[in-house]
């Protein structure tokens, strides 16, 4: 694997994208990203998200076991909700009916703490932490493998 190098242009670039509401991994990164050779559809280990006008448990709850979540914000503000117990916990099917075991989804999260992440906030969401997010913004999210031990 080679390094890849994202310019500061491609970032405003990026950011000057009009908001759609809902849930979205803002697109100027994928090109960039394409000598990973990531299926269609498999974020990458560096993307922005943007929420907008996105309600409370409106995206479905997460919990990654073999990766950690590291997110940055750029502008507006996005609450997460982390830790506590899934609401009706399932693994995660992929378009072709398979199941990935390493990813769980749910309706929501029951004693969860809310964090609010703003412009310059670094929130670290560690392997097997339920999450999930709502709010008006957009972040950075670093995906950090981690291997399971056996």
């Amino acid at each position: 694997m080679r390094s890849i190098y994202i310019p500061k242009n491609v970032v405003d670039d990026t950011l000057a994208t009009p908001p759609v509401v809902g849930k979205r991994l803002l697109p100027s990164f994928r090109a960039l990203l394409a000598p990973l050779g990531l299926p269609p559809g498999v974020q990458g280990p560096i993307e922005i998200l943007e929420n907008h006008e996105v309600e409370k448990f409106e995206n479905q709850t997460e919990i990654h076991k073999t990766a950690a979540d590291l997110w940055i914000g750029i502008s507006g503000a996005v609450t997460f909700v982390t830790g506590g117990e899934v609401v009706e916990p399932r693994e995660r099917a992929g378009a072709d009916g398979s199941v990935n075991p390493n990813e769980i989804r749910g309706e929501g999260i029951r004693n969860g703490i809310e964090h609010v992440v703003g412009p310059g906030d670094i929130l670290y969401i560690p392997p097997g932490d339920p999450h999930t997010h709502f709010g008006t913004g957009r972040l950075f999210i670093i995906k950090i493998p981690v291997t399971v031990p056996a």
